[in-house]
């Protein structure tokens, strides 16, 4: 079934992606690369959770998620300003906090209002952070590979979870075929946009079943958001626009000293070590406090410690 399941979704995915270069090119946009083809993974999610007759609820969140990403597709083909951006991402992580304590009957107080804002709030920051990584052909594909596989073997949740990620892992090999030729196709802020939500649907549902193992998305996302830390932060330093273009990433880095793919390279490297630390520390599963608290406190030192070496490396280079 897994394996059928790839197949239908890597066969889909090349599929669509064709034709969606094919449509955009008959647009009056056809000027522009090809961008935004991302948005339709939500879909492909809430077809295949339509077919399982999954529960009703997360129905209701991915299609709220599908919603609001095409309507973050028109930045894609357009523009919207950073502050309906921002309003978009907010919005969107409050309603899946909202939907989840809807649907268990929980009355409305003050912990919970603290709770559907904190969702939002991290909906914001994981937004700008998958889509900072989608600023090279191929980057953005190894995240999310990584990402897939963590869902797939790791995380544990149950089986339509681990399908989702099977889903997601042909999706986005089907899209890196196209993806491997420079100004060819882009994932697009959209695309970005519903992994984003769908990593916020993941921690929020972790918490409400008060399942640890969702401490394992820092092996797909340790090193972006410490990148996405430093670089703000250095920007902030050099007083500039955050909302400008910029190349001080660790990746555009690398690309610019050493002109090919090797850019992809340190999300491989510090996700293989993350998951090798995992298994040192869990024994299975991560269930016990004192191991998550280890784990976090290794990662993170780890992702440091790598990320400043690299720098290093990097800076050195001619």
């Amino acid at each position: 079934m897994t394996l059928v399941l790839f197949i239908c979704t890597l066969m889909l995915s090349l599929a669509f992606a064709f034709l969606y270069k094919i449509a955009w090119n008959l647009s009056p946009i056809k000027n522009q690369t090809a961008t935004g083809f991302g948005v339709l993974l939500v879909f492909f999610i809430i077809i295949y959770t339509f077919y399982l007759h999954g529960p009703i609820f997360e129905i209701l969140i991915f299609s709220i998620i599908g919603i609001f990403s095409l309507i973050y597709w028109l930045d894609d083909i357009s523009y919207l300003s950073s502050l309906f951006r921002f309003l978009l991402q907010f919005t969107c992580g409050s309603l899946i906090a909202i939907s989840f304590f809807m649907f268990n009957n929980y009355e409305p107080s003050s912990l919970i209002i603290i709770f559907i804002v904190f969702s939002g709030l991290i909906n914001i920051f994981l937004s700008n952070t998958v889509n900072f990584y989608d600023g090279l052909d191929l980057n953005i594909s190894t995240l999310t590979i990584i990402l897939a596989l963590t869902l797939i073997f790791l995380l544990d949740t149950n089986i339509l979870e681990r399908q989702y990620g099977v889903i997601l892992l042909g999706f986005v090999i089907g899209f890196s075929f196209f993806n491997l030729k420079p100004e060819n196709i882009f994932y697009g802020d959209s695309g970005c946009f519903v992994i984003a939500c769908y990593i916020n649907y993941l921690i929020i549902k972790s918490i409400f079943l008060e399942n640890y193992n969702a401490i394992y998305l820092l092996i797909p996302f340790a090193l972006p958001i410490i990148d996405v830390i430093y670089v703000v932060t250095f920007r902030i330093w050099r007083k500039e626009s955050l909302l400008s273009r910029n190349y001080h990433h660790l990746y555009h880095q690398i690309q610019l000293k050493i002109n090919n793919k090797i850019y992809i390279l340190p999300q491989v490297i510090n996700a293989a070590a993350l998951y090798f630390i995992s298994m040192i520390i869990f024994d299975g599963e991560a269930n016990k406090l004192d191991e998550i608290y280890m784990f976090l406190a290794m990662s993170i030192l780890f992702t440091i410690v790598l990320y400043t070496l690299l720098k290093v490396i990097i800076n050195k280079l001619i």
